[in-house]
């Protein structure tokens, strides 16, 4: 693994971490998700609006903390952490963020108030070339995204995006469907969530995908996850190269990678005791191998993070998993219900 590229310092690849506080304004382009330029690799790929409720804004002006790095090999990773500080639109909170290539990592508990005021955000863009030596057929390859937290107030948004762009010589670029989770705290025991793909004014190749959202309404924790099975075939010895961006928010909300694989989320997804869950039907089958996996964030970062309620996220485990069947309602919400995020 090396994250070579087109992007980052001088053209050599790497990554870039940003954490800032951006402040919520009204919607550019209802009903379509909408990204902001990203001045790491060019592309429009840091998610400011789900296609719902308000649009954040989190440029250069409104960071509180960044590192880029150039090229780095398989032992080593980008790393940020940051604790209290922030900008005129409000308190930053806590954070850390970690990228190993092709795995990342992220924490986040905003320092605010609920209310749609201003929003911790964080941002990771990166490149990650490497190769698949076996190769891989069609549907066993995939990438996903999962967030686990607590939305403790009424107003309370947790978000997290992925865009992906893979390219090699036999598949050519392919831009891969961006994945949307966000769950909102909508009443008191009363919740909205949201899962999709987007492929709208982003030239993605459709793929079949699923998702789902796990949420205790007494408590306002939360697990949830989305993935994309990629289509096509991989031939033996494609070297690959993904140019990635994620994007976290939280308002005031607290969130991270869970502790659970992302193959452990879906066999949760219907059980545990007052759980209920948002259920986005029979997915199709899950790939053998996920790109961008969850890992954990290194210290100093997680004991600062635990002090504040958040759990340490651990390396996301290859385990195989039971299809989730749930679908119940949650408070009247039906399980495509989307949230207002006010």
């Amino acid at each position: 693994m090396n994250t070579g590229g087109p992007d980052g310092p001088g053209g050599l690849g790497g990554g870039a971490i940003s954490f800032g506080v951006a402040p919520w304004g009204l919607p550019l382009n209802p009903g379509a998700p909408t990204y902001l330029p990203n001045n790491f690799n060019g592309r429009a790929d840091i998610l400011t609006n789900p296609g719902i409720g308000l649009t954040a804004d989190p440029v250069v002006a409104n960071n509180t903390k960044s590192v880029i790095s150039g090229p780095w090999g398989p032992a080593n990773f980008l790393y940020l952490t940051q604790v209290g500080g922030g900008n005129v639109h409000g308190p930053f909170g806590v954070g850390g963020a970690v990228i190993h290539g092709p795995t990342f990592g992220f924490q986040l508990a905003d320092g605010g108030v609920p209310g749609g005021v201003s929003a911790s955000y964080q941002v990771m863009s990166w490149n990650a070339t490497f190769t698949d030596a076996a190769g891989s057929a069609a549907g066993t390859l995939g990438n996903y995204i999962a967030m686990a937290g607590t939305v403790p107030a009424v107003q309370d948004v947790a978000m997290v995006a992925l865009r992906l762009q893979l390219s090699g010589l036999a598949i050519g670029v392919v831009e891969v469907p961006g994945l949307i989770l966000a769950v909102e705290r909508f009443g008191p025991t009363t919740y909205n969530a949201l899962a999709l793909q987007d492929v709208l004014g982003i030239g993605a190749l459709p793929m079949p995908g699923g998702w789902g959202i796990m949420i205790n309404p007494a408590t306002g924790q939360f697990l949830a996850m989305a993935y994309n099975v990629f289509p096509f075939a991989i031939p033996p010895g494609e070297t690959l190269t993904a140019r990635v961006t994620a994007t976290v928010y939280a308002d005031p909300a607290d969130l991270q990678f869970p502790a659970s694989s992302f193959f452990d989320v879906f066999t949760e997804i219907d059980i545990g005791p007052g759980m209920q869950a948002f259920d986005g039907g029979a997915p199709p089958p899950l790939p053998n191998n996920m790109l961008f996996t969850g890992v954990g964030v290194p210290e100093p970062s997680a004991a600062l993070i635990t002090a504040v309620g958040l759990l340490m996220a651990a390396a996301a485990r290859t385990a195989r998993r039971r299809r989730a069947s749930s679908s119940r309602r949650i408070a009247g919400l039906t399980a495509t219900h989307t949230p207002s995020f006010t």
